[in-house]
């Protein structure tokens, strides 16, 4: 699952007491291990759950061997193994055999059009000291949480809101009431708190770390992908859906499934079962 922190004001050093306790906030989403990095102007926090490549290499935060710029990543991408040799071929090195430096140095290749080239869900904060930004994503379809708050020049990230009543006092937000207890969530940007933005899916944002400035832009939106005039046989659909399940078990460690006695779970698990070396 793993959980992720960023913080970010021009000038502040943020201490190791606020960035601890943060980390034990989030310890429940990564009990693995845990980084952080404090420096001028910012501060990251990461716990990790290791799926892939379990070692202390592919810990988190992650920088870069230049040292310009590291990550915080919460996800899996599904298809890293073919961008990593896509940017072997480039002549880019790595260090791990982790999707998170895949995602690192594709960034530092791409810049933020590596968000073109990746399937998978995420969320992710990478640090840019040559162009003095931070770049924050989630993936289309807003599977991994991300949130943010924006005050002034201050801009924090978190994959929790409960990280945020560390920097002020949370709120509950009346706004969101009816679509919660209609639909026990909130659609758009709305959050359970007053100030608590919901990074939607398909959205990036960048902060100058100059001036604590934010710019938001819309990178990915499904709906736009919806072609209604494709007419899907059931060959095609048992493909596309094979093809899905092979890449979501993708891991290093094992993994299980939960059924709920119904269709799609049992079609989902016989599909996996055909993946499993040890049945």
């Amino acid at each position: 699952m793993c959980g992720l922190a960023a913080f970010f004001e021009p000038g502040r050093i943020f201490s190791d007491s606020l960035l601890s306790a943060v980390s034990s906030d989030l310890y429940h989403r990564g009990p693995d291990s845990e980084g952080k990095v404090s420096e001028k102007g910012l501060g990251l926090v990461f716990r990790r759950l290791a799926i892939i490549d379990p070692i202390k290499l592919s810990d988190q935060p992650m920088t870069s061997a230049d040292g310009n710029s590291t990550i915080i990543f919460n996800g899996e991408i599904y298809n890293y193994k073919q961008v990593r040799s896509q940017l072997i071929s480039l002549g880019i090195k790595f260090r791990t055999n982790s999707d998170t430096e895949v995602l690192l140095e594709g960034y530092n290749f791409y810049g933020e059009k590596i968000l073109d080239y990746l399937e998978g869900m995420f969320a992710f904060v990478i640090i840019d000291r040559k162009k003095n930004i931070a770049l924050a994503a989630r993936d289309p379809f807003g599977i991994k949480p991300l949130y943010y708050i924006h005050r002034k020049n201050l801009t924090a990230f978190s994959s929790e809101m409960r990280v945020f009543s560390r920097l002020r006092k949370a709120e509950p937000d009346p706004n969101a009431f009816p679509e919660l207890l209609t639909f026990k969530w909130a659609a758009g940007e709305t959050s359970n708190e007053i100030g608590v933005i919901k990074v939607e899916g398909g959205t990036a944002i960048k902060v100058n770390l100059f001036d604590g400035s934010i710019e938001k832009f819309r990178y990915s939106n499904v709906l736009s992908l919806l072609n209604c005039q494709k007419k899907s046989n059931e060959e095609d659909i048992h493909d596309v859906l094979e093809k899905s399940v092979h890449d979501h078990l993708m891991s290093d460690v094992g993994y299980s499934t939960q059924l709920s006695g119904g269709i799609d779970s049992s079609l989902i698990t016989a599909l996996a079962s055909k993946y499993d070396d040890k049945k």
